[in-house]
C-alpha cells in the first residue's frame, strides 16, 4: 500500500513539473485581437485617431530596442533584450519571452486589414530595398488630402503568462514610446511608459 501511494505521489510530482516547463504559445488570433483593441481605442490610449491612418506591417521594422539598463553581473555591459523584457513583465523564464520573439517573426499583420485598418507596405518596400527617404515619399503622397501623416509602426506585443501584461514599442512619424499595457476591468489601459523618444 505504501509502495503504491509513494508510486502516485511521485507521478504527481513528475506530471507537475513537466507542466511548469511548458512553453504555452500565445496565438496569433489572440496577438491580432489584442492589436485590435488598442489600435482602435480612440479615448483612452489613443494610438490612432482613426483607423485612415497608416499602419505598417512590418513588426519592428526600423525601430530600434530602447536603451537598456546595465548587466548587475558586468557592469560594463547592458543586459540583453530578451532579459529586458522578461524582467520588466516580472517573468521567471525567458524561454517565454524568447519563443514569443521567435513567433512573433511569423505573424502576418496584414491580416489587421480584416479589421478595417489601412496597412502600408513597409515589410514589401524593405525587402526590396526601398531607399528610406523614397519610402517616406510614398507615404506622404498615400497621405496627400487627410488629416493623416506619417505611419504608425510597432513592435509585435510580448506578453506575460496571465496575458494581462504586453511589452509594445510604438513609433509614428518622428517620435515614439516603449509602454506596459495591463488590462484592467477588461480593457487594456497604460501601465507605464519605459521610454519615450522624439528625433
Amino acid at each position: 500500500m505504501r509502495k503504491t501511494i509513494f508510486i502516485l505521489t511521485f507521478l504527481t510530482l513528475c506530471s507537475c513539473k513537466d507542466k511548469e516547463k511548458e512553453v504555452v504559445k500565445v496565438s496569433d488570433e489572440f496577438k491580432l485581437e489584442f492589436l485590435n483593441e488598442i489600435l482602435s481605442d480612440t479615448t483612452e490610449l489613443k494610438i490612432l485617431l482613426s483607423k485612415q491612418q497608416l499602419i505598417s506591417n512590418f513588426g519592428s521594422g526600423y525601430m530600434a530596442p530602447p536603451i537598456l539598463p546595465l548587466d548587475p553581473k558586468n557592469p560594463r555591459k547592458t543586459i540583453n533584450h530578451t532579459k529586458f523584457i522578461s524582467d520588466t513583465l516580472n517573468i521567471m523564464d525567458t524561454v517565454f519571452v524568447k519563443q514569443q520573439r521567435m513567433d512573433n517573426a511569423k505573424l502576418d499583420l496584414n491580416k489587421l486589414a480584416d479589421y478595417g485598418f489601412k496597412i502600408f507596405d513597409l515589410k514589401g518596400l524593405a525587402e526590396n530595398k526601398v531607399p528610406y527617404n523614397s519610402i517616406l515619399d510614398k507615404v506622404d503622397s498615400l497621405n496627400v488630402g487627410t488629416e493623416n501623416y506619417s505611419f504608425l509602426q510597432f513592435s509585435v506585443p510580448i506578453f506575460n503568462k496571465k496575458r494581462n501584461l504586453v511589452y509594445i514599442m510604438l513609433s509614428q512619424g518622428s517620435g515614439g514610446e516603449t509602454v506596459i499595457l495591463e488590462k484592467v476591468n477588461g480593457k487594456w489601459t497604460k501601465k507605464y511608459e519605459i521610454n519615450n523618444w522624439v528625433e
